[in-house]
């Protein structure tokens, strides 16, 4: 069994001589974990002794295989919260694995069966809903303490029913724009400057296909309160239909553009952007670890371009901790004893502030502007991102209705339909009722 007993880092990690040794340590630990990756196939590790072992299950929204680099950036940044829980509880023995969430279904049906499913679980809202709706996971109540100081947005994300959850609410990920500074000085500010760069410099932009990582785009041309109606099944005025068609127009004149490509998912946006072969893309705050490491002080993040539509309307991807179903009652109390010290003020504070890549749950925590520009550029699009958690949602309870909105996306994009018939075939996409 591979486990992590985590000592007293946190004046180490936060101190700012210790910022050399927190990137050794972390490198350190991603290869541990890869080790145990490979030893246990992302098995849960043996329970022998698990009394005071508290299990852990780590999910990344990448698609690609694990590497050291992927699960480090994964775990370590949670390094500090950590340490203050061993401080607080040392006879409990921390174990971790990490697997991609587009396996976790499959896994955890098969440890649950097998009486091994982690203690907890980190994931983003959408996935958290759908291991709920699988019997995977253990529907929650929150304290209503607690509720005051979560978001809304963030709960009804993981609402299922009555006052229960799939989830509990604990870090945020804006979607934003990240470049590289040594080809674009600053940021496009607008859709029409972003084209305007890419028909007039070298500079090279890279958009995802996935209709998740798209609707930012809505909010510029405009179109986000027409397509959230059509998908919802709502009637449209003649308006509205055609601020979708004039949406997909865009979107279909971009692949023209000789600068710019349109790639099959984001995580090809990132490894090219780190391989300096893409100079801008839409980005998770996620991805900003990883990219940091490629590209150092040339990494540059901004909010994404508004247009004549208004501001971009970015999805805000909420982690949250889900409980398994295999825990013993003092696993259990454990796991929530880690959940409710991870959301507390200072613990959310310290997540945030010390990599600069993700934003508190906790609205207590929330950092005021100018504390950075990446900061600034987190907290201006989970502003403007009030009505992605609607799109997400929507995609997540219906993987064959969020497939065939790609398709038509893809379809229009590259010229296989026109913007008026990409439109009618969105208007007739019907999702299935619960």
């Amino acid at each position: 069994m591979l486990l992590f007993r985590l000592r007293a880092l946190a004046r180490i990690l936060t101190s700012q001589r210790g910022r050399e040794r927190r990137r050794r340590w972390t490198a350190s630990l991603g290869v541990i974990l890869l080790a145990m990756t490979a030893a246990t196939g992302c098995q849960p590790v043996a329970h022998e002794g698990k009394s005071g072992t508290l299990h852990v299950l780590i999910g990344t929204p990448s698609n690609e295989p694990l590497t050291a680099e992927t699960i480090e950036t994964s775990v370590g940044e949670f390094s500090t919260l950590i340490d203050g829980f061993r401080e607080l509880h040392p006879e409990m023995n921390l174990s971790f694995s990490v697997l991609q969430e587009s396996r976790l279904n499959e896994d955890l049906e098969r440890r649950t069966a097998a009486g091994l499913a982690p203690d907890l679980i980190l994931v983003s809202a959408s996935r958290a809903v759908q291991l709920e709706q699988q019997g995977l996971i253990r529907e929650v109540s929150i304290p209503p303490e607690q509720l005051k100081q979560l978001p809304m947005q963030g709960l009804t994300r993981v609402a299922i029913r009555g006052h229960r959850y799939a989830g509990i609410p604990v870090l945020q990920e804006p979607q934003v724009a990240c470049f590289n500074r040594s080809r674009l000085s600053r940021a496009p500010g607008t859709v029409e400057e972003l084209v305007t760069l890419a028909q007039t410099t070298t500079a090279s932009f890279g958009f995802s296909v996935d209709p998740i990582e798209l609707f930012w785009s809505t909010g510029s041309l405009g179109a986000r309160e027409a397509l959230l109606r059509a998908l919802a099944d709502q009637p449209l005025s003649a308006e509205e239909t055609t601020r979708i068609t004039l949406w997909l127009r865009w979107l279909q004149a971009l692949n023209l553009e000789l600068r710019i490509s349109f790639l099959a998912d984001k995580d090809q946006l990132v490894k090219r952007l780190a391989q300096r072969e893409l100079d801008w893309i839409p980005c998770r705050s996620g991805n900003i670890s990883l990219l940091r490491r490629h590209l150092g002080a040339k990494l540059g993040v901004a909010a994404l371009p508004g247009g004549p539509g208004g501001p971009a309307s970015p999805i805000t991807r909420q982690l949250v901790w889900s409980f398994g179903r295999n825990s013993t009652p003092r696993q259990h109390r454990m796991a929530e004893n880690l959940v409710r010290f991870s959301i507390s003020p200072l613990a959310q504070r310290t997540l945030t502030l010390t990599g600069l890549r993700v934003l508190p749950a906790n609205r207590l925590a929330l950092p005021r502007p100018g504390v950075s520009m990446t900061m600034d550029a987190l907290l201006q699009s989970d502003a403007n991102g009030t009505k992605g958690h609607l799109f997400a949602r929507l995609m997540a309870e219906d993987v064959d209705f969020l497939r065939d909105v790609r398709r038509i996306l893809v379809a229009v994009i590259f010229e296989d339909l026109t913007p008026e018939q990409g439109t009618a075939r969105l208007l007739d996409l019907r999702p299935d009722q619960p």
